[in-house]
């Protein structure tokens, strides 16, 4: 832990002109590496030696999003960009207003919090609420009907016999939510969605109120039986992945 400590130290005291994304990136998985209650210092150090000029934090903050936001990224971590974001705005980063609005998207809809009330329309033209999803897991997929990831990603789930089987014995529910506004897309694009999962268009609330953001499409929350959320921004991975 010494030499992590003492190669961190080091990596600082490089020059914002020589250190470059990758630099960045070791630093920050440094930091991830660090006890808890070790990290305070080091992230201080790091806002304080990356916020020295505008381009140097904008290279750092994109780091810090791709690192420790990215679904993907072995680092990902909610926690840890909260402590760098708070940090960031406290010692007056440059570009507060976008780390402002970042810090505030991360901190919304986190695992353990109750998922956000909003309405949907069926092709049956039923109205429903999201305060109706209990009862067993639901995979909540916002989607665009045109999105070629959101068909590869509805295929592997669809094509999986684990999955099917929890959809078909109650212990699963798929629900796909086109939230763009553009009804007409919606309901020329009947098939897309395989008959057993539930596809709905947003009446609004989702959009207008902010009630979630969609960095990319398709987004993915997994929801327990109690409305909880489980999984915000999962990957199709861990839906595959779950256990019933």
């Amino acid at each position: 832990m010494i030499i992590r400590y003492l190669v961190l130290a080091l990596s600082f005291a490089v020059t914002a002109i020589t250190v470059c994304a990758t630099d960045y990136v070791a630093m920050v998985a440094a930091i991830a590496g660090m006890p808890v209650h070790d990290r305070a210092e080091a992230i201080a150090r790091f806002v304080l030696e990356t916020g020295k000029d505008e381009d140097t934090a904008a290279s750092a903050t994109q780091v810090l999003e791709n690192t420790l936001l990215s679904a993907s990224s072995p680092l990902r971590d909610d926690d840890l960009y909260i402590a760098f974001a708070e940090e960031m705005l406290r010692s007056g980063y440059p570009n507060r207003v976008r780390n402002e609005w970042m810090l505030a998207a991360v901190k919304q809809n986190r695992p353990g919090s109750m998922l956000p009330e909003f309405e949907y329309d069926t092709r049956n033209g039923v109205r429903h609420s999201s305060a109706e999803l209990r009862g067993c897991i639901s995979v909540l997929m916002f989607y665009d009907p045109d999105c070629g990831d959101c068909g590869e990603a509805i295929a592997r789930i669809q094509s999986d016999p684990h999955m099917t089987e929890a959809i078909d014995t109650g212990k699963l529910r798929m629900v796909c939510i086109y939230a763009d506004g553009d009804r007409d897309l919606w309901l020329s694009a009947a098939d897309k969605i395989p008959a057993t999962w539930t596809d709905g268009f947003d009446t609004g609330r989702i959009v207008d109120e902010e009630l979630f953001v969609l960095p990319m499409i398709p987004t993915i929350y997994v929801v327990d039986a109690e409305g909880k959320i489980l999984r915000k921004e999962a990957l199709v991975e861990d839906v595959l992945n779950l256990e019933f």
